[in-house]
């Protein structure tokens, strides 16, 4: 197909070419003939059998003035991808002293270390990770080195330049996962102070003082044996870097309740007076170089900077919060709950630091009404009506945005440092105000074996903030964080559990939730830039925008519409359905030609190649036909969860499911483009080799054609958008308890033993790797998907 790609571009593939000679096959070329004839499954050697173990210990104790718990852990897993595994350590200790009947002092500490070997990223990004590459690496390319006598070396085969380019684009991911080290260590303290005064049944206080204080060391090193560079390349050779970010965080709440002395089977009544302070330092250093001499010397400040990275950063916040909040309940039917907050933040400027959030709920226990008596008792156990209202509020994710904010070049100018700016001054960013109303009915009836609850929800989402908003590029930038506009969202969810056998031997018990939720930018700032289509004319690219009267989530492209199966089709039709003519060079009137993207590319569409639907009709397309393709939103959502106990044995199971979303299939998009060297699923032995002239001739899932390094045949369209509609079989748990009687005989005051798989069975007519992506993405990169897992396991207390 790689011959067939280039002819289709009029220019043959030259096989004495470095490009073209891992494809002569040619055996008077030794080295390159047997490190090119293999039939590689990069996939499978990628791919590695992993496990878990995790091991838990608690111990509790005490008396009536002090009690105590420890409790400890250690979890090690091996990941399903080569080069991947995690490590950890987790303690925590509780104390808890009482005084007196008034005063208590509560103590407690965790602290988990962590070791996290991962893959690294060359070039940093997500989709240029090992297991994507496995997916694209030419199957014809070996994994080990051969030499000119075809045997093979313990060395991996690292190109310097190969067909498919050369570091940091392609690479041996083999390699890369088994040579490269990206050690992520972790130490985390969480100590929390409590004292609770209570000196009479009406008043309490209680002031808890919280730390988290943490520290990560990052440490990368990449081998040039992995990467096949020279030692002459100071960007890549022997590359390391070493990050070690810190923060310190402290907390403060102190909360005094009041709960007055009232008729309690009439009146009952709580308030609270709520103080938070939240303050956090965070330190960073960053160092990265190229160049060592040794495989041996991974620190890179050991040897000399060629790549000079040298960066720190300070960052500092602080917010507060006073609240006030009352319940109150009469004749237990009638219960009104009041709140009111206010919060600061140093994110923003000075003129928007604070916020008032105020909210409401009410909740009516209709089965406790006189009229009711009459059925409650029989089969109904409970009815209650539930309504509330309130807002909310969310403060950005950085700090100084209200600055004007520089940084320094890797480079310098005639000898000196330089700099440039790096953000604009965001003084006018405001807290995101989410404004929601609730409803929702409680339902308990048949002795309490059938429990439902249903709720609807609208929430309103004003000064929507983004921490990256496309904005016009005439500002100098392309994005900055922006209070953007107005998010509806509206949704429901309904959840019902129930009982159908309970005796003292079986229970059988059946839950299940099912939501939906429905949103749309309802207003835009005017600072939006709502056209920016830079990438309308790149292979591959979604459009994210954000627009009026669609969703949030929504991703934009072309309308695909099949292959253009000969010359005839390719001629433009107008919109009154006629052939849209032009002139020839001599003056002939002759038909127009579909084009892409006239005058800027003016490429012309030949037979074979992708057909895209002309939305203006207008003999050409460019960015006036992108439409709206989908968005990631699910219309549907929720779970299933049976479950069964019998004596001693009890089984759990957790189903869950999405229905509605789109994905983009990119890993499908890769390895169906025809447009390279990478390689290509078995589906392109569908693609369009001939023009066909009658259509009923042609597959109905014909390809377009291999044409290399040229048009646009894989451009952004619903051509790789698929239902991502899935039902997963999340777990199975099956478990045994010992019977009270041996438990006795063998001083023990609990023993259950349990087997539990996790990632059971998948149903999805989805055609990539796994629809269960990241919440918030569209697109699928067929990264490392979700395990299966089998677990065995014993819990003993004595």
């Amino acid at each position: 197909m790689i011959l067939e790609s280039y002819m289709n571009t009029g220019k043959p593939l030259d096989l004495l070419s470095v490009t073209g000679k891992p494809f002569s096959y040619d055996p008077r070329d030794p080295y390159t003939f047997y490190n090119y004839r293999n039939n590689t499954d990069w996939l499978d050697a990628i791919s590695q059998t992993g496990y878990n173990q995790d091991y838990n210990l608690s111990v509790r104790g005490g008396s009536a003035k002090v009690r105590y718990s420890f409790s400890a852990g250690y979890y090690n897993t091996k990941g399903n991808s080569i080069g991947t595994g995690l490590s950890r350590i987790n303690t925590r200790l509780n104390l808890d002293y009482f005084v007196s009947d008034k005063i208590r002092f509560s103590a407690d500490i965790a602290y988990t270390h962590s070791e996290n070997q991962r893959n690294l990223l060359p070039g940093g990004s997500e989709s240029n990770d090992v297991r994507s590459r496995a997916y694209t690496m030419m199957p014809n390319q070996g994994i080990y080195e051969y030499n000119e006598l075809g045997v093979q070396m313990p060395t991996y085969f690292t190109p310097l330049n190969g067909p498919q380019g050369s570091y940091p684009s392609i690479f041996n991911p083999i390699a890369l996962a088994d040579l490269g080290s990206f050690n992520l260590t972790s130490e985390k303290i969480i100590p929390h102070l409590q004292v609770q005064i209570k000196p009479n049944e009406v008043w309490r206080y209680t002031f808890d003082v919280g730390f988290d204080v943490g520290n990560d060391r990052k440490e990368k090193f990449l081998s040039s044996s992995a990467t096949g560079v020279n030692w002459y390349d100071s960007k890549y050779f022997n590359e390391a870097s070493l990050s070690e970010p810190e923060s310190f965080v402290i907390q403060t709440f102190n909360k005094l309740y009041y709960t007055p002395r009232l008729d309690e089977n009439k009146h009952r009544l709580i308030v609270m007076m709520q103080l938070n302070t939240y303050s956090r330092e965070s330190y960073s250093f960053d160092v990265g170089t190229a160049g060592s001499p040794s495989n041996y010397l991974t620190d890179p400040v050991n040897y000399y900077i060629l790549d000079n990275e040298l960066t720190s950063g300070v960052g500092q916040q602080r917010s507060m919060s006073v609240l006030a909040n009352a319940n109150y309940t009469f004749l237990d039917r009638y219960i009104i709950y009041g709140n009111v907050a206010l919060n600061g933040n140093s994110r923003f400027g000075k003129n928007y630091r604070y916020g008032t959030f105020p909210a409401i709920s009410g909740r009516w226990r209709v089965s406790g009404e006189p009229f009711m008596k009459a059925i409650k008792g029989t089969w109904l156990d409970d009815l209650s009506l539930r309504a509330s209202y309130g807002i909310t509020g969310r403060s950005p994710d950085s700090d100084y945005l209200y600055f004007n904010r520089y940084s320094s070049y890797s480079y310098g100018y005639l000898g000196e440092s330089t700099s440039y700016p790096s953000s604009l001054e965001l003084k006018e960013l405001r807290w995101e105000r989410s404004i929601q109303n609730n409803y929702g009915l409680n339902f308990v009836a048949l002795d309490y074996k059938l429990n439902a609850e249903f709720d609807y929800y609208l929430r309103v989402t004003k000064d929507q903030y983004s921490a990256s908003t496309s904005i016009p590029t005439s500002s100098g930038f392309s994005s900055m964080a922006l209070n953007y506009g107005v998010l509806r969202n509206e949704g429901w969810e309904f959840n019902i559990n129930y009982i159908p056998v309970r005796t003292p031997d079986l229970t059988v018990n059946i839950a299940f939730n099912v939501a939906r939720e429905e949103n749309s930018v309802t207003k835009l700032s005017e600072y939006a830039d709502l056209d920016n289509f830079e990438d309308w004319s790149s292979n591959g690219t979604y459009i994210t925008r954000i627009v009026a009267g669609q969703p949030h989530g929504a991703f934009y492209g072309y309308k695909y519409a099949g292959v253009y199966l000969n010359a005839d089709e390719t001629i433009a039709v107008g919109k009154d359905g006629q052939p849209i003519m032009t002139t020839d060079a001599g003056g002939n009137l002759v038909p127009l030609h579909m084009k892409f993207g006239y005058p800027t590319l003016e490429y012309t569409f030949q037979p074979g190649d992708a057909k895209y639907v002309d939305v203006n009709s207008d003999g050409q397309i460019n960015y006036q036909d992108i439409v709206y393709l989908g968005d990631y939103n699910p219309l549907f959502y929720g779970g299933i969860t049976p479950s069964i106990k019998w004596k001693n044995w009890s089984l759990n199971t957790v189903f869950y499911y999405r229905y509605g979303n789109d994905i983009v299939n990119a890993a499908r998009m890769q390895l169906e483009n025809m447009y390279g060297f990478n390689n290509q699923a078995t589906s392109v032995l569908r693609r369009w080799r001939h023009e066909y002239a009658d259509a009923d001739a042609a597959p109905k899932d014909l390809l377009p054609r291999a044409l290399h390094a040229q048009g646009y045949n894989w451009l952004a369209s619903d051509r790789f958008v698929e239902d991502g509609s899935f039902i997963r079989w999340k777990s199975f748990t099956l478990r045994y308890n010992l019977t009270r009687k041996l438990l006795s005989r063998l001083n023990l005051q609990e023993a259950y033993a349990y087997f539990t798989m996790q990632n059971v069975l998948l149903l999805t007519n989805y055609t990539g790797q796994d629809p269960e992506i990241r919440i918030g993405s569209f697109q699928d990169n067929a990264r490392t998907p979700v395990p299966k897992s089998y677990n065995f396991g014993l819990s003993v207390s004595f």
